[in-house]
């Protein structure tokens, strides 16, 4: 998987907003969101910092594809059975992930 397969991936129609949140970051004290979603039978997942508004799965879309971010790692974890990436753009970081299991620990919607 790449960054722009997770952007297809939050486009799809099919793909269904499962739980949301807020965070702030321990190091930093800043303020993010955080949002899961499922497709079919697979799990995804991002977080957006410095932000305290809610922001969709298509907006995530446009700024991991955007042609001014840059990304500072993509690639497979926990033995290639998922995906993980960051993406910086306009002074956010926007964390991807993808796995099989449900997350846990998530506020649901």
């Amino acid at each position: 998987m790449t960054v722009n397969d997770f952007a297809k991936i939050l486009r799809h129609p099919a793909a269904r907003l499962e739980s949301e949140d807020y965070y702030v970051a321990h190091k930093t004290g800043q303020t993010g969101y955080k949002a899961h979603f499922r497709l079919h039978d697979l799990w995804y997942w991002y977080s957006v910092s410095g932000t305290s508004v809610s922001v969709s799965r298509f907006e995530v879309a446009d700024a991991i594809t955007h042609p001014d971010c840059s990304v500072d790692r993509e690639g497979s974890y926990k033995r290639e059975k998922g995906f993980e990436a960051t993406v910086r753009l306009n002074g956010h970081s926007y964390m991807l992930g993808h796995g099989n299991n449900r997350p846990f620990g998530k506020k649901e919607i």
